[in-house]
Formats: structure tokens, sequence, C-alpha cells
């Protein structure tokens, strides 16, 4: 029985050795660990790539609306009925003379003044001609002028030595003066006008337009001012040239057309023409 025991004992030491051997065998090893991650490529990232629009959407303009310009009503010329025309086919109602100063020369349907004299000044008044309201149109041309020599028309005059005068210079600036008893008095002071050319080689159609004390002055259709003015109501018309200096003066007028004012009442306006 003791001897059972002890062999019993030995073999119990011996399974323990044995375990002990085989744990320390096995749990020393490395151990091999293949992952899942490890048994399979990984997964490329999806890169997101923006969709190009071949055709973008465009904002729709908004629809200006046309305009549609409406003249001035300053500016529109308003006249009745013609009362004569003179196509300076003959002298009838002007002066034709030729005098030491100048002459006054009426042929192929102008009439030209033609100063001669240093510092010299011709006038010539359309005879039995009397005009209260009108609006008169007439031509500049044929010019031959230096400096500050003067060329011009006459309306409601009551003879040579009264009347209003519009002037137009040589350097292209246009007065209106007042002239009672042979002195001169400034209405409109010297303004430049885009219609007017230096040295007046350009044909210019003057326009005068008087209703009681109200008159407008035009250059070819184009409203330059308005003013009102009361010294003289009514009278004749005429045309004025004076030399500046000692070099002669020639100036012709032609296509004198005289309207009756129209029945429309136009508005009293302050705007002029851009000089």
């Amino acid at each position: 029985m003791t001897h059972l025991k002890q062999l019993l004992i030995k073999i119990g030491f011996s399974l323990i050795i044995i375990g002990g051997i085989i744990w320390a065998a096995t749990g020393c090893a490395p151990q091999e660990q293949n992952s899942a991650n490890e048994l399979f490529s990984p997964t490329p990232s999806l890169t997101i790539t923006p969709t190009i629009d071949w055709f973008p959407a465009t904002a729709t303009p908004p629809v200006v609306p046309q305009l549609t310009l409406t003249p001035q009503v300053e500016n529109s010329l308003m006249y009745g009925q013609l009362i004569f025309n003179d196509t300076f086919s003959a002298p009838g109602s002007w002066q034709n003379s030729q005098e030491v100063g100048g002459n006054i020369i009426i042929k192929d349907n102008v009439i030209t003044l033609a100063v001669k004299a240093t510092n010299g000044s011709l006038l010539s008044l359309r005879q039995n001609t009397e005009l209260n309201n009108f609006y008169l149109e007439t031509t500049v041309k044929r010019v031959l002028c230096k400096d500050n020599d003067l060329v011009g028309i006459l309306f409601r005059a009551q003879g040579p030595q009264s009347f209003y005068r519009l002037l137009i210079n040589c350097q292209g600036l246009w007065a209106l003066q007042q002239v009672v008893g042979g002195t001169p008095t400034m209405v409109v002071n010297w303004t430049p006008s885009a219609e007017i050319t230096t040295g007046l080689w350009k044909a210019v159609t003057v326009g005068i337009w008087a209703d009681g004390k109200l008159m407008r002055i035009y250059m070819n259709g184009k409203l330059q001012a308005e003013v009102t003015h009361s010294t003289f109501a009514s009278g004749t018309i005429g045309y004025f040239a004076r030399s500046a200096g000692e070099t002669p003066l020639t100036v012709s007028f032609s296509e004198l057309n005289v309207y009756q004012i129209g029945t429309d009442t136009l508005p009293i306006s302050t705007k002029t023409a851009t000089p």
C-alpha cells in the first residue's frame, strides 16, 4: 500500500512537470495572428468629383423699355401762316444804292451789304412794312469779315436810329441790342453758339420770334435765348453791317420769310441751347 502511494505521487509530479514543460513551450513561442483586415485588400476610398454642367442656367436679363424721346416744347417752333417772303429778285421795297462808304446791292436773290470805309457801316430797312407779332427767318451767308466786324438783322424798327438789333460778329458770337436814338443798349450780351462758325464761313439761318414783350432767338432752328422786353411793340425789319477796322466787310442775306405767330401758346422757358 505504501508502495502504491509513492508510485502515484511520482506519477503526479511527472504530470506536473510535463504540463509545465508543455505550457512553457506553447506560451513562449511567437504566435502569428492573421487579422481579418490582413486577409482582404483594403477598400479604396471614393473620391467625389464635381459634375460638369455643360449648359449652365443663365439669368434672364430684365426687359428695358425703349425710351421714346419727346422733343422739348420750348425748342419747337410754332408759327402760323406765311405773311410774306422776299426772294430779293428785284429792289422793290429795299434800298439799292452805291455810296462812298459802301454798296447795298440786290441781285441773284440776295441782298448784299459791302462796307468799304474804315469803321464804316451800312443799314437797309424794308419799306412799307409794319410788323408787331411775327416769326422771321433769314439766312446769313457769303460773309467776308474779320475779328469784331458785325452783321445783323433789325426788327420792330421805328427808323434808322431806333430798333431792336440781332448782331453776329466774326468771332462766332451773337448779341441782342435795343437802339434808341442811335444809342445801343445790350438786351442779351455776347454769347457763343455751336451754330455759328468763327469767320462766318458757314451759312446760318437766323430766326426771330416776337410776340408782345416775349422774344426768342433761334439759330438753325435751335433756341438760343428767350427774353422779355417792351421798348418797341412794332415796326419794320432790315439788315445791318459794320466794319470794325480798315478791311472791307461783305455780307449777303437771303430767303427772308415772315410768318404769323401760331395760335398755340408756347410756354415761357429759361432754357437755352448749349453753346
